[in-house]
């Protein structure tokens, strides 16, 4: 059976639906706009999911986990040190060549030891959790699927907002090789393996601007609400099952599964820790439903998503979306059979921005992507993989 089958009046539901993701969303965003790793605004919202779904859920679990809280807090510690080790690294290339004793280069451990001081401050941790939320099947359960969506508010990245993906892949880049050859030079300094030279002072300074960039890009003061990035996803989840429930319908082969995870990767990480082995299962995560123009898809379920597509009505293109995402992320390394949805706008340029907030919502995104997540589930349940 097709989603849009499953009841006379399935527009009309659909849309109830979507209201229901959209004051879910606005609610979360009106009681904890900032929802950041480990905090208690995270949890707040957590609880949230957690009490909405109470009246549509078959069960309900809290899954703890211990998760690292001040990640940004460590790159633009690193970051400062970084900019002062080739500081440091310049005043003594220069300062030691016009020494009489050409062989100072033990003042290079300085650097180096600002460097390392710099790059291993001690980490936070902090507990989050997922919600896991689940719909049984009215038969035999012979699948699941399993919706995924982050409920965590991410840090602003300031180069994707005055540029693109592309910048900000650029910026790392450069900071990256900056470091990298930085420690080389200091290396060869410190061990006396070559010697003092200004113009391997000049070389290290060139990198300069990668620190500087690096301390801007991690702006930890400035928390983006997250309302297409990363809600959007989490309630469109919540919302497969609050349908089938709140109509009193049920697959009937498939356990429906619907994840809030808290932490971004390492909520996702922690669920998928030991995949699902007893039946077929397969995860669809959904991010940023902010424009139905096209939805990009990527992963293992090619066909299967090109086919729901095709019975909701909606346009997608393969791997379009050029933001990553961290569910996708811990999908790949557990190899399971997956799809992320996304209806990102790269024009819009709200991806992680302090403009991501509630006058950015698109209902009409969202009841399209909630429409291609229900055909994709109910096309499981009826053929598998």
């Amino acid at each position: 059976m097709k989603a849009s089958e499953s009841l006379p009046n399935y527009d009309s539901k659909v849309r109830e639906s979507t209201n229901f993701i959209i004051k879910s969303i606005k609610q979360v965003c009106k009681d904890t706009p900032s929802r950041r790793t480990g905090s208690e605004g995270e949890k707040k919202a957590q609880q949230y999911v957690a009490d909405t779904m109470e009246n549509f859920a078959d069960s309900i679990q809290t899954q703890e986990f211990k998760t690292v809280i001040n990640t940004e807090e460590r790159v633009r510690y690193f970051s400062v040190f970084y900019i002062v080790s080739i500081l440091l690294a310049f005043a003594l290339g220069f300062v030691c060549h016009f020494l009489p004793d050409k062989n100072l280069n033990y003042l290079f451990f300085v650097p180096i030891a600002v460097m390392l001081i710099g790059r291993f401050p001690l980490p936070k941790k902090s507990a989050s959790e997922n919600i896991i939320v689940k719909k049984s099947p009215s038969g035999e359960m012979k699948r699941r699927i399993v919706f995924l969506g982050n409920i965590n508010s991410p840090v602003e990245r300031f180069f994707y907002r005055i540029g693109s993906v592309k910048l900000e892949k650029i910026v790392l880049a450069y900071a990256l090789i900056g470091a990298a050859v930085c420690y080389f030079l200091n290396f060869f300094y410190a061990f006396k393996v070559s010697e003092l030279n200004p113009i391997f002072a000049v070389v290290e300074a060139i990198f300069l601007p990668a620190g500087v960039g690096m301390f801007v890009f991690y702006n930890t003061k400035k928390v983006s609400m997250g309302v297409n990035g990363n809600l959007t996803g989490t309630f469109d989840s919540m919302a497969v099952i609050q349908y089938l429930s709140y109509n009193n319908l049920s697959l009937e082969n498939t356990e429906v599964v619907a994840v809030s995870c808290g932490a971004g990767i390492r909520g996702a990480t922690e669920f998928i820790k030991e995949p699902f082995g007893d039946v077929e299962t397969v995860y669809i995560s959904v991010d940023n439903l902010h424009s139905d123009e096209c939805f990009s898809f990527s992963g293992n379920m090619d066909e299967q998503i090109k086919q729901a597509s095709v019975l909701a009505r909606v346009k997608t293109a393969k791997g379009t979306d050029e933001v990553g995402s961290s569910l996708e992320n811990a999908l790949l390394k557990k190899k399971v059979s997956y799809s992320r949805i996304s209806g990102y706008d790269e024009k819009s340029g709200i991806y992680s921005t302090e403009g991501d907030d509630l006058e950015m919502l698109s209902p009409m995104a969202i009841e399209s992507g909630l429409k291609l997540s229900l055909e994709t589930a109910y096309l499981f349940d009826e053929k598998g993989i």
